[in-house]
């Protein structure tokens, strides 16, 4: 499961456990059915923007999403911090 899939997933749980409709969360954050349906399904790479529209619609806060990726954001800190910085540029 990439990143998109898993942010989509953790997007997707929270909104069925808040019962929130995709319909109603779609309309709320000002984009498609399908669009949503897409995030929730990690074909789109959701924008930061939408993950916070989400969050908003859902009431979650970042300490919510933080605990869901702790996992995963240590990995990605271990992945980077090996690479030298004076190879980025």
């Amino acid at each position: 499961m990439d990143l998109n899939e898993k942010i989509g997933d953790w997007l997707f749980r929270k909104r069925v456990g808040k019962d929130v409709g995709q319909g109603a969360a779609a309309r709320a954050m000002g984009i498609s059915r399908h669009t949503l349906i897409n995030i929730e399904y990690g074909r789109n790479a959701v924008t930061f923007a939408n993950v916070i529209k989400l969050m908003g619609v859902l009431g979650l806060t970042f300490s919510d999403f933080d605990e869901y990726f702790k996992e995963e954001r240590k990995h990605y800190a271990t992945k980077y911090a090996k690479r030298n910085v004076d190879d980025c540029g």
